[in-house]
């Protein structure tokens, strides 16, 4: 015969499964920066890595292959421009080259943000997002707030500097964007006017000249920003 649960026994494994429900999220964090540890890491050597190259070349690093900088990391496609994303970080980290900064992204994460390092002067490192939930990992970095990149919903957040922080002013949308049609009328240009005769004096003569070109109208759709 099969013996049920007891009330004692249910208790300790409610609890036991609401102990594990709440320490999930804490666990997924720890590990998320951990990976942002590794993303910090790897966004900083790349920008001094192109800091270098520009000091040894004089070229923006932007326009070199990556198998030209003097990094510690395995790219696929090392005879790519920098400007070409590549895979870095076992597969967490897509980075790339711009005019004064190099860009990580996080690849498959429940978390969505980026990672930013200045290698043209500054050597700052930032952490920017355009979720809520981005904006409040980048801050738990102890990365402040420095901007926002208009018209985007992205936040800056800065994490290797000592002077404090921005106010953090709230993220208002816009309104919703609906598509219209615009149209404009197009018309031909007006044929030059004939000749006419000189009517007689006393006479009642006949109209002379062209009919107004026909007009065409133009349309199209207005379409809406994507961020």
């Amino acid at each position: 015969m099969q013996k049920g649960f007891t009330l004692i026994e249910l208790s300790v494994i409610v609890l036991t499964a609401g102990i594990l429900a709440a320490a999930a999220p804490l666990y997924g964090e720890d590990a998320e920066k951990s990976l942002a540890a590794e993303g910090m890491t790897i966004v900083s050597s790349l920008g001094k890595a192109g800091k270098t190259y520009v000091l040894k070349s004089g070229q923006n690093p932007q326009f070199a292959k990556w198998s030209e900088l003097d990094i510690n990391y395995d790219v696929q496609q090392p005879d790519k421009t920098t400007a070409d994303a590549q895979i870095i970080g076992n597969g967490n980290w897509s980075c790339r080259f711009y005019d004064f900064s190099v860009g990580c992204f996080r690849r498959n994460g429940n978390i969505s943000y980026s990672l930013d390092y200045a290698w043209g002067g500054s050597g700052l490192l930032s952490c920017m997002s355009g979720t809520d939930e981005g904006k409040r990992f980048c801050k738990s970095l102890g990365c402040k707030y420095a901007q926002r990149l208009i018209p985007t919903p992205t936040y800056v957040y800065h994490c290797n500097q000592q002077e404090p922080g921005q106010a953090e002013p709230p993220y208002n949308p816009p309104p919703p964007c609906v598509p219209q049609t615009v149209c404009v009328k197009k018309c031909p240009p007006a044929a030059p006017p004939p000749d006419c005769p000189v009517c007689p004096e006393g006479k009642v003569c006949g109209p002379c000249g062209n009919s107004p070109p026909l007009c065409v109208p133009i349309c199209h759709r207005t379409s809406c920003p994507v961020y």
